[in-house]
């Protein structure tokens, strides 16, 4: 019996600390994206704007804003899928206390809706930086051409 509760310290201890080196990562990733797409989703503008195509002659300057928007949408939304994603990990350092110590079986199984979240968020922020890349070049290519 002590064995087993030794072993169940261990490997709660090894979950527990794979949570919180995964938590880390997270908002080590979250960030560099956040920073990555931003100065992208910029840079694009100011070449756009300042070098390349006039705002007075450029056709089809919805296509401009419409990746201007896109673009934000998947910043904003990769700020909210870290957030959802902590919860996620905080949720599983509970779901794993309970099932390695508590011996809680029902928790083995358990999926937490935050996970469901973050996946549906990161889905939704790939989708926006692309249409945000996929604006930009319709714009690029019916104004440069």
């Amino acid at each position: 019996m002590e064995n087993e509760e030794k072993l169940r310290q261990e490997l709660y201890s090894k979950r527990r600390d794979e949570l919180l080196k995964r938590q880390l990562s997270n908002s080590e990733n979250a960030d560099r994206a956040i920073l990555t797409i931003s100065i992208a989703a910029l840079g694009f503008s100011l070449a756009f704007l300042k070098d390349l195509v006039p705002l007075r002659d450029a056709q089809f300057l919805i296509l401009l804003y419409a990746s201007w928007i896109a673009f934000t949408c998947a910043i904003l939304v990769t700020l909210a899928s870290f957030f959802s994603s902590q919860a996620a990990i905080n949720g599983e350092l509970i779901r794993a206390e309970k099932y390695y110590l508590e011996k809680d079986q029902s928790q083995f199984d358990r999926r937490l809706i935050e996970e469901r979240i973050t996946v549906s968020l990161n889905w939704v922020a790939a989708i926006s930086f692309v249409a945000g890349v996929v604006l930009t070049c319709i714009f690029s290519g019916i104004n440069l051409a």
